[in-house]
């Protein structure tokens, strides 16, 4: 895992103690606030290169701070029947937003230098944090008891979680084998550069969630998650076999389908189920275990990759496939504890 990865793991647990108790939009503005300071790190020349990593870290923390921060807000403004197309739809900005900022910062890069990309950087993040405090949001109800430790344990013991739970760590799973390997892959196969994957995974992405994310309310639960769920070991399976461009793109393809529907509903469906006050939390505990995914990949794939990057891809194919049957056993007994 990166230093920006560790820096967000880091600080989930400090996070956890209090982002309930405050008005979101003043902890996403901070957030941002603090983003910008700490790139300014990067115009000094230190020692040691290694110093760098501090910032990276920092850097990690506050885009995990305005991650969870912005659908904590937002779960407090959208109805439940519509918290997953909402999240689909405002992901989109997200996605548009990386494309964009990629381009202009690169193009200011080449042309300009490091200097003034930094200085674009630096007042987008300077007017997102501006943004975030027009936002109008109520104060957090004082009357309401901070969720404790064990708020948190009964997450574990409540079977209509469990299986929700387990698909947030295998989409992780899934999005840390792309990261980490898919460019290994691509150079071990000499399909050229891996860039066809990363113009159809955000077009895939932006598109099932424009087009069909106002089917997520009317669609049963199952179907929903189930069909990404299954386009995710597709698209490892697909680079397991990389012999092309053409297979990048099918399998950008695949995975956009996998991304653009569960990362939204599968946050919906977790806040659907938690109280006002740990709406927060639970994003929270989503964001923990997709990095918990993405460690896992990096980790358990990282001993097989060095004899066969094709045996990782299989092997975090066949776990990410373990979802499937584990969500619909779960819902089978909340079913049939519903019939009795």
């Amino acid at each position: 895992m990166s230093f920006t990865g560790l820096g967000g793991m880091l600080f989930l647990p400090v996070l956890a103690l209090f982002i309930d108790g405050f008005r979101q939009k003043y902890l996403i503005a901070a957030a941002y606030f603090i983003y910008f300071a700490s790139g300014l790190a990067y115009l000094t020349s230190p020692a040691d290169p290694r110093l760098f990593a501090l910032p990276r870290m920092l850097q990690g923390a506050m885009i995990t701070v305005t991650m969870i921060s912005i659908v904590a807000a937002l779960s407090h403004t959208l109805p439940p029947d519509e918290r997953s197309r909402g999240l689909a739809l405002f992901g989109v900005l997200g996605q548009f937003g990386a494309m964009a900022g990629v381009s202009l910062a690169e193009l200011l890069l080449d042309t300009r230098g490091f200097s003034s990309m930094l200085l674009f950087t630096s007042a987008a993040l300077i007017a997102a944090g501006l943004s975030a405090l027009l936002f109008p949001e109520q104060r957090p109800s004082a009357a309401e008891k901070p969720p404790g430790l064990r708020d948190f344990a009964k997450l574990i013991r409540q079977r209509n979680l469990r299986g929700l739970l387990f698909l947030s760590l295998l989409l992780g799973a899934g999005f840390g084998t792309m990261l980490s390997f898919l460019p290994d892959m691509a150079l071990e196969r000499q399909v050229g550069v891996v860039k066809p994957y990363y113009i159809a995974y955000p077009a895939m992405v932006i598109a099932v969630r424009l087009i069909a994310s106002h089917w997520f309310r009317r669609i049963p639960l199952v179907p929903l998650i189930g069909f990404p769920m299954l386009m995710m070991p597709v698209a490892l399976i697909i680079v397991s076999g990389l012999s092309s461009a053409a297979g990048l793109v099918a399998a950008g393809l695949s995975y956009g389908i996998a991304h653009g529907v569960l990362f939204p509903v599968l946050q919906a469906e977790l806040i659907n189920r938690a109280e006002e006050g740990f709406r927060a939390r639970m994003a929270l505990v989503f964001q923990f275990l997709f990095n918990a995914g993405i460690f896992l990949a990096a980790n358990l794939g990282g001993l097989l990759a060095d004899r066969s990057l094709r045996s990782t891809f299989i092997l975090m194919a066949a776990i990410t496939a373990s979802g499937i049957p584990v969500f619909m056993v779960q819902r089978l007994l909340r079913l049939r504890e519903q019939s009795e």
